[in-house]
């Protein structure tokens, strides 16, 4: 199943759901009606004016007073007072507020609601590689050595400690704080991947819509046909985008460079945060995706640099 697929099928829950629960509650509000005889008098008139209208409006004839409904209404509410009832008992209660179960927002051209995107997200959650177990609360600093590092001061234990509190720190000010996004920069093995990882988990129990992908994903998606011409949406229109091993792609002549900067510039004139890794250094970066593309990665005004170095972890587990 596809993406657009998934996003579509959640939305036709949500719409189901709000149909069905629409009816519940009508006929809920029916029952109560007919246990009270002057409602239901009320009710009858309501509906008699109601046909009435139709068939006015069937013959091209104006529909002439309209006040059964209001009565109706009224009665109903003064009903549930006299019995401590809620006004809103039998209105349809939506679990997105938002949307109101729709699904879809805006006027003209809609949008996927946040719910929907982030049901997504959490369906999706395997496939675009978020670890449920990479979390801040099971970052396990014990792994990394206490040697001082050779070209920052501090041992590797402490600046990965400093990172994670960075990162934390993100997460946790999200959609505000220093920086607008993060780039994670540094060798293999030293826990970039994780930090995303941990990032995104926390954003999504806090019921943000969060995707993660690999840059050969995201340029797969641009190709993927079946997915039709808006197969980035789902990462275009989350409200944090993660791109894990930024400079594995591969190099797609007119392709790779185009789709990613676009993607990444279209995010950041919209204030969008995002969060990248990469093992490329700054000047690699600028060698592999050129000036245009590098100064949006390293822009300091929007992007904040996190520097992680130090031995390969993963190396020294195995070893071990």
């Amino acid at each position: 199943m596809t993406r657009g697929q998934i996003l579509e099928q959640i939305a036709a829950q949500r719409r189901n759901r709000r149909i069905a629960g629409g009816a519940a509650a009508y006929e809920a509000m029916k029952r109560y009606v007919f246990a009270h005889p002057a409602l239901r008098d009320k009710w009858s008139d309501w509906v008699s004016e109601n046909m009435a209208a139709a068939r006015a409006a069937a013959q091209g004839e104006p529909a002439g007073r309209r006040e059964a409904g209001a009565a109706f209404h009224r009665a109903l509410a003064d009903t549930l007072a006299r019995e401590g009832l809620d006004g809103e008992t039998f209105a349809y209660r939506p679990l997105c507020s938002r949307c109101g179960d729709l699904g879809m927002i805006g006027e003209g051209a809609q949008r996927y609601c946040s719910c929907v995107l982030n049901a997504a997200a959490l369906t999706l959650r395997e496939a675009t590689g978020i670890r449920e177990d990479f979390t801040f609360e099971r970052f396990d600093l014990s792994i990394f050595p206490e040697e001082p590092l050779p070209t920052m001061q501090g041992t590797q234990r402490e600046l990965m400690q400093a990172r994670r509190d960075q990162c934390l720190a993100f997460a946790e000010a999200f959609p505000g704080g220093e920086g607008r996004s993060l780039l994670l920069t540094g060798g293999t093995g030293l826990g970039k991947t994780y930090l995303m990882h941990a990032i995104a988990n926390a954003l999504v129990d806090r019921g943000f819509t969060v995707m993660m992908a690999t840059a050969y994903q995201l340029v797969r998606a641009s190709l993927d046909r079946q997915e039709g011409p808006n197969s980035l949406a789902l990462y275009n229109d989350a409200d944090l985008l993660l791109i894990d091993d930024l400079g594995s792609e591969p190099l797609y002549q007119k392709i790779t460079i185009e789709t990613l900067f676009a993607l990444i510039n279209d995010r950041m004139a919209r204030l969008q945060p995002m969060v990248f890794s990469t093992n490329l250094t700054p000047s690699e970066l600028h060698d592999r995706y050129g000036a245009r593309m590098a100064s949006r990665l390293m822009d300091r005004s929007v992007v904040r640099v996190l520097r992680l170095e130090g031995r390969d972890v993963r190396l020294q587990r195995k070893k071990g």
